[in-house]
């Protein structure tokens, strides 16, 4: 789904410093590599917004995209960082940070 300048949930997400959703949206499959109207990718949103875990969620992602071998030993460190990251997420939304 997309909005009138091409923007995908995953770009609302990034725009709006939503971490969770982001990690959500990744896990899912959601493309990271889209550009809307402006040219931009969620991952463009994010720096420009100076989202730091947004930032690196997508970075994260991108290396185990790389490095997709089966029983790869990064694929485990990946995981690991991306769910400490969507934890800690969970975590200030519960306590409305």
């Amino acid at each position: 789904m997309l909005d009138d300048k091409l923007n995908t949930p995953l770009h609302l997400a990034a725009l709006e410093a939503n971490t969770l959703q982001v990690c959500q949206l990744l896990k899912r499959g959601a493309d990271k590599n889209l550009k809307n109207v402006d040219g931009k990718t969620p991952l463009d949103i994010a720096m420009e917004g100076k989202h730091a875990d947004i930032v690196t969620l997508f970075r994260v992602t991108n290396m185990r995209d790389e490095f997709n071998d089966y029983n790869n030993p990064m694929d485990d460190t990946v995981d690991s960082v991306i769910s400490d990251i969507a934890r800690r997420a969970a975590v200030e939304k519960l306590n409305g940070s």
